[in-house]
C-alpha cells in the first residue's frame, strides 16, 4: 500500500483489495469517529493506511494454536 495514501470515501471499495468494504460501513466507522478521516472542502477522505490499521488492531488470535 502507498504512503499517506486518501481516497474518497466513496471510491474506497473500489480500491484493489478494500472490495470488502462498503460506503455504509465506512460512514458508519466515521460518524462514530472509529477511524480518522479528514474532511477539506466537505469531503471525507479516508486514508487507507488508517483503515489497515484498524483491521489489524481488530485481528482476533485463534485459541490454543
Amino acid at each position: 500500500m502507498a504512503h499517506n495514501r486518501y481516497v474518497p470515501l466513496k471510491q474506497v471499495p473500489e480500491q484493489p483489495g478494500y472490495e470488502w468494504t462498503s460506503e455504509r460501513m465506512l460512514r458508519r466507522l466515521v460518524y462514530e469517529r472509529r477511524i480518522p478521516y479528514s474532511k477539506p472542502a466537505n469531503r471525507v477522505l479516508i486514508n487507507l493506511n488508517d483503515l489497515d490499521a484498524m483491521v489489524e488492531e481488530s485481528r482476533v488470535e485463534p485459541l490454543g494454536a
